[in-house]
């Protein structure tokens, strides 16, 4: 049995380095290399193959569906930057997004932000922009604090995140499984929040973590979340195989990220200010944290 663990995440984490390489060599090509920032190339790396395996889960493979993907997070990466380290305002976020032809850029992110959303809003369809501006949407209505509701309904609709980011895999994506997947982006939003805790305690950044009292009642909550993904993954309408498949794979990735940000956390300061300059470093952080937290993959079944 314990065997099987190992050879079965062996095989995955093959599938996965393949992915990951292949991810990036793609956005290479598809983004321009010397403009993006390279935080933007190493998340792509990491955020494909997810998506990869979403599209391993549906079966179907349709035309141009890796390079509007690779675009529309790119997007979003990008959207993140500029609400973090460049403090855009709120209005020029909206208007961005909602009429990006006549927004006046000033920085290279908010260039390069305009450009890529011009480009998306003439290949996508209707339906896949309205995902990308509710996600938009979501992310401003985060910002704004002041009642816990309101706020936790926005954390929850930033789980867009991922249906709106997969959807160039299955154009076909009906309301269900954009709830489904949404709710499954919330999950591994909520287990990024959990690892920053006292970081963003410290910064005050607002999360729905941390206002608790103790991390017990995060991790309870983080807990019952996970079930209520995976029950609501395992009803939709595909094979238990591909499903269960698709709920390690997912298990996987999350665990992954996970020990790479806990990681992190414990690297000296002009490391990690090293690490985020120069992409080679941030890859050798990650194989790292995946082969201490080796214990914990194996566990996952």
């Amino acid at each position: 049995m314990f065997s099987m663990k190992i050879f079965k995440l062996l095989k995955y984490a093959g599938i996965l380095t393949v992915r990951t390489f292949y991810a990036f060599f793609l956005s290479c090509i598809y983004l321009n290399k010397q403009k993006y920032p390279s935080s933007v190339f190493f998340n792509l790396a990491l955020i494909l193959p997810v998506f990869f395996d979403y599209q391993d889960l549906q079966g179907l493979k349709f035309q141009g569906s890796v390079e509007q993907s690779i675009k529309t997070s790119a997007l979003m990466l990008l959207e993140d930057i500029l609400l973090d380290d460049e403090n855009i305002t709120i209005k020029d976020l909206q208007n961005m997004f909602t009429s990006p032809t006549s927004f006046q850029a000033k920085s290279n992110s908010e260039k390069l932000t305009k450009n890529l959303a011009i480009n998306l809003w003439f290949v996508l369809s209707e339906k896949h922009i309205g995902l990308l501006k509710d996600l938009n949407q979501a992310q401003i209505e985060a910002t704004r604090n002041d009642n816990f509701k309101d706020f936790y309904q926005a954390s929850y609709n930033k789980g867009l995140w991922y249906p709106a980011l997969a959807y160039s895999f299955n154009p076909k994506m009906n309301s269900a499984e954009i709830e489904t997947l949404t709710l499954l982006g919330f999950w591994i939003k909520c287990v990024d929040d959990l690892v920053d805790i006292d970081e963003d305690r410290d910064s005050q950044t607002t999360t729905i973590y941390t206002h608790l009292e103790t991390d017990l009642i995060a991790n309870a909550h983080l807990d019952k979340l996970r079930l209520e993904v995976f029950n609501k993954i395992s009803k939709l309408d595909y094979s238990d195989k591909k499903i269960k498949l698709f709920l390690y794979r997912t298990s996987i990735s999350v665990c992954t990220f996970k020990l790479y940000s806990e990681f992190r956390k414990k690297l000296p300061a002009w490391y990690s200010k090293l690490s985020d300059k120069f992409l080679p470093f941030q890859v050798i952080n990650l194989l790292l944290a995946s082969l201490i937290g080796l214990p914990s993959l194996i566990k996952i079944d």
